[in-house]
C-alpha cells in the first residue's frame, strides 16, 4: 500500500484531489458553499496534495479554494499546485510561456488564492517561447520565493530533459491510467524518474469511466457544458464499447472486496504516481481515499497488468476541436517547428507531444487525401475578414441540404429537399452523417425548429423543382429525448396538414415560453402561418406585400423566419431584402409596419444574435456568408468560399465549445430553372468561427 510519494524534498500524501471539476469543466459549477462538503472532507481525512490552474474558469477554480482555505484557516494542513501558460484573459486563448506572462500570471494566482502556491507548473508548452526564457522565469519565481516548486504539464520526455538541464523540475504532471498508458511508451515516465522528478497522473479513473456506478448510460446523458461530449472515448459506438471494458476491470476489485477506483488508484500509485482524482462528493472522495489502504500482491499487480494490455480503450482522449486551431506550431523531435492545418476551436494549444505530432502529420496528408478521394474532412478555409470557415461534413453524393438546427447538446440536424431523412451530423468529430427520423409519404423536408428540448417539427413537402404542390404541405413532430441509443428508431407524428399552403419553407418558434406556437412561411404564397401543434389549427397573420414575390424571376417570397424580442425577422429570396414586422407575441399578428434593414441581399435562411443586434445570413446564389448590423442597418460579406454554392441556412452554436460560432448548409449548384431538384455536387456542412457572437 502506498500512503505518501516524494515531490521535492517532502512527501505528499496520495491520493491527492484535482479541484478542476468542482466548477469547471466536467458538468459542475458548485460555490463555495456547496463545495465545502466534499473539501471539509478532505481536510479530515488528510486528502491535502490539492491542484488547480488559472485555466479552469478563467481563474474562478482558483479564488474557490483560496477562499475555502481562508474561510476556514487551514492553509498550513494543504498543498496547493496551481498553473499559469494559458492567455485566459487576452483576446484569444492561446498557449504562452513568455517570461513577463508567467510573472504577470503568479501575481494574479497569489491574489486569487490568498498565498503563494507551493507548485507552480506551465499547463502547456509554446514552442514559440525558448525553454531558457520560460523555465528561467519559473525558476525566478522559485528563488524569489513566490513558489516552492516548479513543473511542467503535459510535455514531451524530451522537453522535461531539456527543461531540467536549465533549472531543476520537481514535478511533471500527465494523463495516466489503466485507461490510458500512452507516457509508458512516450519515455515520460520513465524520464521522470530517472531525473527524480515526481510525476503528477491526472485522471487517473479515467475521465470517469473507473468508478463502480458510472452514472451515464449513452453519450447524449453528459450535461451540455461537460467537456466529455467532445472526447473520442466517450462518443457513439467508442461509449459503448469502453464501457463494456470496465466490466473487464471490475473482475479483480469484485474479488479484492474493493471498488474499481480504488483498485484503480491503488494501481498507479503503486507505480510511484501521484494521483489527483476530482469529485463533487464527499463520499467519493472518501472511497478514494481508502484505496490507500489496498495492497496489491505481485499476483494481483500482474492480473492488473494483463487487464490493462488486454482492455486497448478505443477513441483518442482529447477530440481535435477541443485541442487545436487551424494552423499550430509543431514541435518535431529534432527541435525544428513545422505548421499544420487542424481544427481550430476556442483556444490554442502548441502540441509538444511527438504522438500528436505524428497525429498532426497524418492529417496533413489526409488534407491532400481527401480533395484526392471526395472524403469528408474538416478543413480550414480563408475568408474575407478573420472569420475561419471549416467544412465538417461533405457528403459525397448529391444532396440538397435545406434547414439547420442546433441542439442543446451541440449535435445538428439537417433536412433535405431531396430526401425525407432528418440527418443528424456531429459538428466536434470526423464522422458520417446519421438518418435518425424518416417522415413516411414525402420528397422532402424544409424548415426545422424546436418548441422544447430536443422536441423538433419539421416540414414535408412533395414539390417539383422550386415549385410547391398545393396541400402536400405536412407538418411533423419528432421526439429525441427519449432515445437511449444511437441507433435507436424515432417515430415521427403528424400536426397538420396545412391546407391551402403552396410552398412551406422556414420555420420558427414565435415565443420563447410558448410550447404551442409555430411561424411557418410559404415562399410561394407570400405569407405566413401561425399553427396551433396540439390542435392542428393554422391561421394566416400576415401576407404582406413585402413577404410576395415581384411578377419576374425566381417565384419564391418570403424565405427565412426567426422570431427575436418582439420582431419577426424575414428574408424575401425574390425581392432581395432582409427585413422584420413589429409582432405580438401571445398572438403573432403584425404591431406595425414592416422594416427593410438591407437590401440587395438575396438571402436564404439565416441566424440572428440572441440580442436582435446582429444576424448571419447565407446568400444562396453568391457563395457568401453575409453579416448584417441590425441597428446600423448595413453590412459587409465576412466569408466567400465555393463551399457555400448555393448555401442554404444559418444556426448559431448552443454549447460552451462553439457559442462562438455558426453552422452552415450548403446544397452545391443545382438548375432550378430547368425544374431540377438535384444537386450536381453533395451537399457540405461548415463552421464559421467568429472573432466574437455580438
Amino acid at each position: 500500500m502506498t500512503k505518501t510519494l516524494p515531490l521535492g524534498g517532502q512527501q505528499v500524501p496520495v491520493p491527492g484531489f484535482g479541484a478542476m471539476g468542482l466548477n469547471s469543466a466536467m458538468g459542475s459549477d458548485l460555490n463555495l458553499e456547496q463545495s465545502e462538503p466534499v473539501l471539509l472532507k478532505a481536510i479530515e481525512l488528510g486528502c491535502t496534495f490539492w491542484d488547480t490552474a488559472v485555466a479552469y474558469k478563467n481563474g474562478e477554480n482558483e479564488k474557490l479554494l483560496g477562499d475555502f482555505i481562508k474561510k476556514h484557516n487551514v492553509r498550513d494542513k494543504v498543498f496547493v499546485a496551481s498553473k499559469c501558460g494559458f492567455d485566459v484573459f487576452g483576446p484569444e486563448r492561446k498557449v504562452t510561456n513568455s517570461a513577463a506572462h508567467i510573472k504577470e500570471y503568479i501575481e494574479g494566482t497569489i491574489e486569487r488564492l490568498g498565498f503563494t502556491p507551493d507548485l507552480y507548473y506551465l499547463h502547456r508548452i509554446d514552442p514559440n517561447t525558448p525553454l531558457e526564457e520560460s523555465i528561467g522565469a519559473l525558476d525566478e519565481l522559485r528563488r524569489a520565493g513566490k513558489t516552492k516548486y516548479i513543473g511542467l504539464s503535459e510535455c514531451s520526455a524530451e522537453t522535461l530533459r531539456k527543461a531540467n538541464a536549465i533549472a531543476k523540475i520537481d514535478a511533471v504532471q500527465a494523463e495516466y491510467s489503466a485507461f490510458e498508458t500512452l507516457h509508458e511508451t512516450s519515455g515520460l515516465i520513465d524520464t521522470a524518474k530517472e531525473l527524480d522528478v515526481a510525476f503528477v497522473a491526472f485522471s487517473p479513473l479515467g475521465h470517469g469511466w473507473l468508478v463502480d456506478d458510472f452514472p451515464f448510460k449513452t453519450p447524449d446523458d453528459f450535461a451540455p457544458n461537460d467537456f466529455r461530449r467532445t472526447v473520442p472515448k466517450f462518443q457513439g459506438e467508442n461509449f459503448y464499447k469502453n464501457k463494456a471494458i470496465v466490466d473487464e476491470i471490475k473482475k479483480l476489485p469484485t474479488k479484492k472486496g474493493c471498488s474499481i477506483a480504488q483498485i484503480a488508484l491503488a494501481w498507479v500509485a503503486a507505480q510511484g504516481l501521484i494521483t489527483i482524482p476530482g469529485t463533487t462528493k464527499a463520499s467519493r472522495l472518501e472511497e478514494n481515499w481508502t484505496s490507500r489502504d489496498v495492497e496489491l500482491t505481485e499476483e494481483e499487480l500482474k492480473e492488473m497488468r494483463a487487464i490493462v494490455e488486454a482492455a486497448k480503450p478505443v477513441g483518442e482522449r482529447f477530440s481535435a476541436i477541443f485541442q487545436s486551431m487551424p494552423f499550430v506550431r509543431i514541435e518535431m523531435a529534432s527541435g525544428a517547428l513545422c505548421k499544420i492545418p487542424v481544427y481550430r476551436h476556442g483556444f490554442l494549444v502548441a502540441i509538444d507531444d511527438p504522438f500528436k505530432m505524428l497525429r498532426a502529420q497524418a492529417l496533413q496528408h489526409l488534407v491532400w487525401l481527401s480533395s484526392l478521394f471526395q472524403l469528408s474532412l474538416a478543413l480550414p478555409w480563408h475568408a474575407t475578414t478573420n472569420y475561419t470557415l471549416t467544412v465538417i461534413q461533405n457528403v459525397t453524393q448529391p444532396q440538397t441540404f435545406e434547414n439547420i438546427a442546433t441542439r442543446h447538446n451541440g449535435q445538428l440536424l439537417l433536412t433535405s429537399t431531396v430526401s425525407p431523412k432528418v440527418y443528424q451530423v456531429d459538428p466536434f468529430r470526423q464522422r458520417a452523417m446519421k438518418a435518425i427520423v424518416d417522415i413516411p409519404h414525402t420528397a422532402g423536408l424544409f424548415g426545422i425548429a424546436e418548441l422544447e428540448q430536443d422536441v423538433f417539427y419539421v416540414i414535408s413537402a412533395n414539390n417539383t423543382g422550386v415549385q410547391g404542390v398545393p396541400d402536400s404541405n405536412f407538418v411533423w413532430k419528432f421526439d429525441v429525448r427519449n432515445r437511449r441509443t444511437e441507433r435507436a428508431p424515432i417515430s415521427p407524428s403528424t400536426v397538420a396538414n396545412v391546407s391551402n399552403s403552396q410552398l412551406m419553407n422556414g420555420m420558427s418558434r414565435l415565443a420563447g415560453n410558448d410550447t404551442t406556437s409555430l411561424l411557418i412561411s410559404d415562399s410561394q404564397a407570400g405569407r405566413i402561418y401561425k399553427l396551433n401543434v396540439n390542435t392542428g389549427s393554422h391561421q394566416t397573420i400576415s401576407d404582406d406585400d413585402f413577404l410576395k414575390s415581384s411578377p419576374t424571376g425566381l417565384q419564391i417570397g418570403v424565405n427565412g423566419i426567426h422570431v427575436r424580442g418582439s420582431h419577426l425577422f424575414f428574408t424575401n429570396f425574390n425581392k432581395r431584402i432582409f427585413g422584420r414586422i413589429p409582432i405580438s407575441l401571445s398572438t403573432g399578428f403584425p404591431t406595425g409596419p414592416v422594416e427593410v434593414i438591407v437590401s440587395d441581399v438575396q438571402g436564404d435562411d439565416f441566424a440572428v444574435s440572441a440580442d436582435g443586434k446582429a444576424a448571419w445570413i447565407a446568400l444562396n446564389s453568391q457563395s457568401t456568408l453575409l453579416e448584417v448590423d441590425i441597428p446600423g442597418k448595413s453590412a459587409r460579406v465576412v466569408v466567400e468560399s465555393p463551399y457555400l454554392e448555393s448555401a442554404s441556412s444559418v444556426s448559431v452554436g448552443r454549447t460552451r465549445f462553439d457559442r462562438d460560432s455558426l453552422y452552415i448548409s450548403s446544397a452545391g449548384p443545382f438548375n432550378a430553372a430547368s425544374g431540377a431538384n438535384t444537386t450536381i455536387t453533395g451537399g457540405i456542412v461548415a463552421r464559421v468561427d467568429l472573432p466574437k457572437v455580438k
